[in-house]
């Protein structure tokens, strides 16, 4: 049942709670799997496979650091087979907490794809689906056509998600990051460097990130571009980390405390407050950048209510 994923991408869904240390998050990851009954039409296929926090990579070939960025603990897969002949792998994954659930989820969405009605926002592309419910992610696979039947895999996602108690809440750090112009979909919330390369990629860990590190991002269409608040554990780690992207990048400085970073093409931007740095990731255009910069200084000084979806 191991896979050799087709890019940097790969990964989701489940859970609820917190995980704490020396539990042992299998025996919960196989009752989802296997307790009770599932949606009319499927039957379990063949044997349960789980592996924890490292063991990933023999699960994942290549794509295991993107879920480690994301608060991984353990994952458990198994075959299923519909009536109809639709076979799939049902990946359940643990993670540390409900927002980790929601970002590992979250890095697998495309805001173009089908949105399909589940616990939370789920998202349904090619032979694809993924979920999310308290600390828990959801993936379910078609591995040999790549078309998945979407009723079928719909109701077998949501007897699935019955056998998790709690739904779950979004990271709260979300609430920095501005909602008017927003992109529906958009948004991703992870803690480690490579997660971060699938959305802006650069050969150093320029801003520091790590499992003490929390970022939340989304795209934007009015104004366009891409804004982001980093978490740090201290002032003096996100001071740090300014500059150093600051040095890393040649940035110049603006208005309000604010580094900037203009090219032929994007136009970026970056403040510290506190602990957090909010970040422009890229803008097409001076007055894009500043309107978002303006708009994250202000979720950062005074975060709105919490989103019910990203």
């Amino acid at each position: 049942m191991r896979r050799k994923l087709p890019g940097l991408f790969a990964l989701l869904l489940l859970g609820s709670g917190t995980a704490r240390a020396g539990d042992d998050p299998v025996p919960a990851l196989f009752g989802i799997l296997r307790g009770g009954a599932l949606a009319p039409g499927w039957s379990l296929a063949g044997k349960l496979e789980a592996f924890r926090g490292e063991g990933i990579y023999d699960y994942m070939d290549g794509a295991g650091e993107i879920p480690r960025a994301c608060g991984f603990v353990a994952l458990a897969a198994a075959p299923f087979r519909h009536q109809g002949g639709l076979e799939v792998t049902a990946e359940v994954l643990r993670m540390s907490s409900d927002a980790d659930a929601f970002g590992i989820s979250s890095l697998w969405r495309d805001p173009a794809a089908r949105k399909v009605a589940l616990t939370h926002r789920a998202c349904l592309r090619g032979g694809e689906l993924f979920s999310w419910r308290g600390a828990y992610a959801i993936a379910i696979r078609e591995p040999r056509t790549g078309r998945l039947t979407a009723d079928p895999a719909i109701a077998l996602a949501r007897a699935l998600e019955r056998r998790i108690a709690a739904a779950g809440a979004l990271p709260s750090l979300l609430r920095c990051l501005p909602r008017r112009g927003c992109v529906e979909g958009s948004a991703r919330y992870f803690h480690g460097k490579y997660a971060l390369d699938t959305l802006w990629f650069r050969s150093d860990n320029v801003l520091r990130l790590g499992a003490d590190t929390s970022v939340a991002l989304a795209d934007y269409s009015r104004p366009k571009g891409r804004a982001g608040v980093v978490s740090y554990p201290t002032k003096r780690r996100a001071d740090e980390a300014l500059e150093g992207w600051r040095r890393a990048l040649g940035a110049a400085r603006g208005a309000n405390g604010a580094w900037l970073v203009d090219t032929r093409e994007q136009h970026l931007g970056a403040f510290a407050a506190g602990s957090r740095i909010g970040i422009i990731f890229s803008a097409p255009d001076r007055a894009s950048r500043q309107s978002l910069l303006d708009a994250v200084r202000a979720g950062v000084a005074s975060p709105g209510p919490a989103w019910s979806d990203g």
